[in-house]
């Protein structure tokens, strides 16, 4: 067993790494190079599964405004176990 700080991990194998994770990046998100974009461009990236990166977005459900006019819904938070996740996740 060799034991290694983290700052050592990173000056070591950081260039290399950094290779790999640039190609598989621009592998499987072709669009995340372009800095400007416009909203058809963006939307048909996530539409895709090309976009990287994170988006702040309003969401608007005019259709239920009236249904939720006197109290808006209540989000409850809750612990999910191990045994409640599939496999795969």
């Amino acid at each position: 067993m060799v034991s290694i700080r983290e700052c050592q991990w990173y000056r070591q194998n950081w260039a290399d790494r950094q290779k790999d994770i640039e190609t598989f990046l621009n592998q499987h998100f072709p669009s995340r190079s372009e800095k400007k974009q416009t909203q058809t461009q963006l939307l048909q990236h996530v539409q895709e599964g090309t976009f990287f990166g994170v988006l702040k977005v309003d969401i608007d459900t005019p259709h239920l405004r009236e249904k939720f006019s006197k109290m808006t819904p209540i989000f409850k938070n809750a612990e999910i176990g191990r045994s409640e996740v599939a496999e795969h996740m």
